[in-house]
């Protein structure tokens, strides 16, 4: 493993020309993107000082993602994670366009907004789908794990960094500061936050420009009957293929039962601590929100650094992390209000949760075969997104009948069980314990015309590879679409050595 380990490092996925373009591409338009999640929602509260308009934006902006993110991966898969990615930024700055012209010119209504906000929401729905493919396309397996961790670590660091810039901006370009744009309705009061959206477009036309002329991918097969689908279809046929697979599906109903626990509870229990402390108030929600991350980076950075780590099996590391969240979880209920200790369990809990998301998102892109992997990563993000949409009411709930500390108990207990039940019932310790990436019940790539299945199974590992690289990087619209079939022998040979 660790020979494994230190060969991916030596061979950076940064070395490779097409995922260093992308690398570029996603993290301009996540800089971009964190300025305008900061821009909508301060433009609700100038606009109408309602906390329901407030809370309407936030909800609008989400709605598309749970609600047609499924459709987005059906989509990426029919037409191509490059098309689909296109599109999705060029909606999303033709709607901050929008909405800059809506400001210059003083016409900005808070029905405007909701509409933008719901346009935007529709791009991310497509946009998440489309980049969460793009790995597997461009790298090789051993580096699928270090390209994520890269991209989730960009994302940190645009979390942490890109509100506090944006902000600078604002209160720089903000003339009248003392004004108020609710009670003067002076719209050169927004000039601040027109700035920023400003230059969100610009980093979506760039990186529209980057994805469309500089990244190449590697060749989709699909079958005929995969092109006369439907939308619908599609999705139906996306999820009788990932429930086909024992692995996928053990993991895909585990990810579900513990995105109920661990998803959203932070973004309830840490305003709530932040609330509740006399001294610090809004500045200790700001460092406590930067310890969780800082954690997630370090657990992003080491499952780059170490792509082949696991504990027996994948599901298995992913348990045994689970529970060591559960177990800071009930912690924090005994320790919450000891800040140093509420520091060093958030570290540790972003630590945990980073590696989890970075190991578990790349397996999925190294196993599911490239025509499924929009649907794939859709149903993924959706599991991820609905339930963080959910979960910070329930645990609202909670806090509002019982406490804090119950929570904290409930949740890590809940979460601890779910890993119990993950690897008892669920079948986790087989996640990832072989070496076999690809689902077997995929279509197989049509073999070369006269070439003897006696020679091809001959050829080294070495040899195959080098084969491989004739057809890397070809543009899936230029590859011509073949319907292929596979004897009914071969495919219970291949689910046999599945099992």
């Amino acid at each position: 493993m660790a020979a494994a380990d230190a060969t991916v490092q030596k061979n950076s996925v940064l070395q490779n020309k097409n995922y260093r373009w992308f690398w570029f591409s996603y993290t301009i338009t996540t800089i971009g993107d964190q300025f305008t999640i900061l821009a909508l929602p301060w433009l609700a509260v100038q606009m109408s000082g309602d906390a329901l308009d407030l809370g309407s934006v936030l909800a609008i902006a989400i709605l598309p993602r749970v609600l047609l993110i499924l459709f987005g991966g059906a989509l990426v898969d029919k037409y191509s994670p490059k098309r689909i990615l296109l599109y999705s930024k060029l909606l999303s700055a033709f709607t901050l366009i929008t909405l800059i012209a809506a400001i210059w010119y003083e016409w900005l209504t808070i029905d405007i907004l909701y509409i933008a906000t719901f346009f935007y929401g529709l791009a991310s729905a497509l946009d998440l789908p489309a980049s969460q493919s793009y790995p597997p396309l461009i790298v090789d397996k051993d580096h699928i794990t270090s390209a994520n961790s890269l991209q989730m670590a960009t994302r940190q660091v645009g979390i942490i960094v890109s509100p506090v810039i944006g902000g600078l901006i604002i209160a720089a370009l903000t003339l009248k500061n003392d004004s108020s744009f609710l009670l003067t309705q002076d719209y050169t009061l927004l000039y601040g936050i027109a700035a920023i959206l400003s230059i969100d477009v610009l980093c979506y036309l760039i990186s529209s420009l980057t994805i469309g002329f500089a990244v190449k991918l590697k060749q989709i097969t699909k079958a005929n009957k995969e092109i006369d689908e439907t939308i619908v279809e599609k999705i139906k046929d996306g999820f009788r293929y990932l429930f086909s697979d024992k692995q996928l599906r053990s993991l895909i109903l585990y990810m579900l039962l513990t995105s109920l626990f661990a998803n959203g509870i932070m973004r309830v229990a840490i305003p709530y601590i932040a609330d509740k402390n006399e001294t610090y108030g809004a500045d200790l929600m700001g460092w406590l929100l930067g310890a969780q991350a800082v954690g997630a980076m370090i657990g992003m950075a080491f499952s780059g650094m170490k792509p082949h780590f696991k504990i027996i099996s994948l599901g298995l590391t992913i348990v045994v992390l689970d529970l060591i969240v559960g177990g800071i979880l009930v912690g924090m209920s005994e320790f919450h209000s000891s800040l140093y200790a509420l520091f060093a369990l958030l570290i540790g809990f972003g630590m945990a949760n980073g590696i989890n998301q970075v190991k578990g998102f790349s397996w999925v892109q190294a196993r599911v075969d490239s025509q499924y992997l929009g649907r794939a990563m859709s149903v993924v993000t959706f599991i991820n997104i609905a339930i963080a949409a959910a979960s910070p009411f329930a645990a609202g709930y909670v806090i509002s009948v019982t406490n804090l500390q119950t929570l904290f108990i409930i949740v890590g207990a809940g979460l601890a069980g779910t890993a119990i039940l993950g690897f008892f019932i669920f079948g986790m310790l087989n996640v990832g314990r072989d070496e076999k990436t690809k689902n077997p019940s995929t279509p197989m790539e049509k073999p070369p015309e006269n070439v003897n299945a006696a020679d091809v199974q001959s050829r080294s590992p070495e040899a195959m590879k080098d084969a491989s690289k004739e057809a890397e990087f070809i543009e899936p619209e230029l590859v011509a679409e073949a319907s292929i079939e596979m004897p009914i022998s071969d495919a219970q040979s291949l689910n046999e050595n599945k099992q």
